[in-house]
């Protein structure tokens, strides 16, 4: 969940994926190709940034909410992207 450019809370999952809770970290920081704006219905590939130097391949959506803040949803494109390999 994010307000402005701030990362505002996260589920467990996304804390397992990245390594920590970013909450309250700016999200270009964390999504290396992070697109901004509300509508990011359309996903796109991004990069997460873990803590200890590695980089993770995701799938990124979101969509606005009537009081500004935006839903993100981050989602392991691992297996997405070896299916596209294969």
């Amino acid at each position: 969940m994010l307000r402005g450019d701030r990362i505002e809370a996260t589920n467990e999952r996304f804390v397992e994926l990245l390594g920590y809770d970013a909450t309250a970290s700016d999200v270009g920081e964390v999504i290396a190709d992070w697109r901004g704006g509300t509508e990011l219905t359309a996903p796109y590939e991004a990069t997460l940034r873990c803590p200890d130097g590695d980089s993770l391949a995701v799938e990124v959506r979101g969509r606005s909410l009537s009081d500004g803040r935006v839903v993100v949803s981050v989602r392991d494109a691992r297996e997405l992207l070896a299916g596209r390999e294969a």
